[in-house]
């Protein structure tokens, strides 16, 4: 359902196996399941937790209805970045029983004790759970207390796309830019810097030259000393002879000097959450960096190598047409992928700072609070007729569509492996690569455009009609680029 192993489920299945409880994790970030493939394994387990985010809802919605026909004492819980709706989940979907928040560790042991030693549960838990009671839904008191390992946690993966390993770490837990939109609990690290280095040390013996370090920011505020000594012990390490490929997360913060001494020990895939190019916007998200700082940093890390992958809220409900296609000219001019970006959104978290202002300032815009985060594809709700501008809700639904087809999803993934095989490289396949890639991003970035342009010509009703022999276009195209790939994969490979 991701495009990324979330380690939230493997941190979680590591606290209880400790604790004594039989975990099963079924990812399918790497491996396809279909609904009787997830039944079959469901049907002898007493609990079942969803990691859930606005885009896999729908689908976790039919998951526990099916599984509560086939065995209706089976308890559902769900988890994930979006636990303020708790409360309009569990009133959406009836086969869902808890919602957990925050930190789900002391929160699921407790459910999962209840469930072994007095066969059954009660309203008693409550911290950090939305249950449901009978008819009622009991809100949580205080968040469940939080557990922080003493250690990195890390995880190995097969890649099918690239057949190589690569090593999933996290080094600290929470985010410390405490930004509006987000509920992300505070940064708490998990371990020292020495052990990192020394988890990556084995992984490299062991053949594995890529890494992803998970952490929310790599480089929180203040901390920069953090990334200097992770940069000088992997430098003065034994077994680099060459730069490992390094995947984390940093911020327009973080200083110059920080990422050019990264980009000196690893090839650099860093995402970055720019947020917004509009410094209107980004006051209203409440982000302290502005458009200056944000081009400033993503050119300096261009010159020096790094290859940002960034963040950006392109679709709130305040974007105008204007500031969207200001981002589509900075996307192509720095060469990066349009299309994924352009269907991220802010969900409208109950409970958030950026929920309550906009009920404040705006208080006829949100027509119903929680609709496109419990059916994402109508989204049209969200614009008042005041505003003008009902032109976002049809590039939401265009791009979303096309994330969902199986050939862009597969020309996404190719690209973010093959930058791994070509990078570092200055010969023919680097060029093929760089290529394909921009004929990708022209064509993206041209739908784009049209979509602007259609919406900005026709009312919302006409518009989508119009766009159809575009978007059929589109496709067309993408799957030639997705030939022009797979045979760039396979020439590499043989290589």
């Amino acid at each position: 359902m991701l495009h990324e192993p979330t380690m939230g489920l493997y941190l979680l299945r590591e606290y209880l196996s400790e604790n004594g409880f039989k975990v099963d994790v079924l990812d399918g970030t790497y491996q396809s399941f279909d609904d009787e493939e997830i039944l079959k394994k469901a049907q002898n387990s007493r609990a079942i937790g969803f990691y859930a985010v606005y885009t896999n809802m729908p689908k976790i919605f039919k998951l526990a209805s099916l599984i509560k026909q086939k065995k209706a004492d089976t308890i559902i819980v769900i988890g994930g970045p979006n636990w303020p709706a708790g409360k309009e989940i569990l009133i959406a979907e009836p086969a869902i029983d808890m919602v957990i928040k925050e930190d789900a560790e002391v929160s699921i042991e407790s459910i999962l004790s209840q469930l072994r030693d007095k066969g059954g549960l009660t309203p008693e838990i409550i911290n950090g759970i939305f249950f449901r009671s009978g008819n009622d839904i009991i809100a949580p008191g205080n968040t469940a207390c939080s557990v922080t390992p003493t250690r990195v946690i890390s995880i190995q993966f097969e890649v099918p796309v690239a057949k190589k390993r690569v090593l999933k770490l996290i080094t600290a837990k929470g985010c410390p830019n405490n930004c509006l939109f987000c509920p992300a609990p505070d940064w708490k690290e998990l371990s020292k810097v020495e052990d990192t280095v020394k988890e990556i040390e084995t992984a490299w013996c062991q053949g594995i030259d890529t890494f992803y370090i998970a952490d929310e920011n790599f480089c929180p505020p203040g901390l920069s000393d953090r990334v200097t000594l992770f940069c000088d012990l992997l430098k003065n390490s034994n077994i680099i002879t060459r730069p490992i490929n390094l995947k984390l997360f940093l911020e327009p913060h973080t200083p110059i000097p920080i990422i050019k001494y990264l980009s000196q020990v690893a090839y650099i895939n860093a995402f970055v959450g720019f947020e917004s190019f509009s410094d209107k916007s980004l006051a209203f998200f409440g982000k302290k960096n502005s458009r200056r700082q944000n081009l400033l940093f993503w050119d300096s890390a261009k010159k020096i190598g790094i290859n940002i992958l960034p963040g950006i809220i392109a679709l709130h409900p305040f974007s105008t047409p204007e500031e969207l296609l200001d981002l589509i000219h900075i996307l192509t001019k720095y060469d990066a992928l349009a299309w994924r970006l352009l269907i991220k959104k802010i969900d409208l978290y109950p409970g958030t700072g950026l929920l309550t202002k906009m009920k404040t300032e705006f208080p006829n815009l949100l027509k119903v609070d929680f609709l496109p985060f419990l059916r994402p594809s109508h989204w049209n709700y969200a614009y008042d007729q005041d505003l003008r501008n009902p032109v976002m809700a049809s590039i939401e639904k265009a791009f979303t569509n096309l994330a969902d087809d199986k050939t862009i999803k597969d020309v996404y993934s190719l690209m973010s492996d093959l930058s791994f095989m070509v990078m570092g490289k200055n010969d023919e396949m680097n060029e093929r690569y760089n290529s394909i890639r921009s004929n990708f991003i022209i064509h993206t970035r041209e739908l784009a455009i049209k979509i602007i342009r259609i919406n900005k010509q026709y009312p919302y009703n006409n518009a989508e009609k119009k766009l159809e022999p575009s978007i059929a276009k589109y496709i067309e195209t993408v799957n030639v680029i997705h030939e022009d790939f797979k045979n760039l994969f396979m020439a590499l490979k043989e290589k």
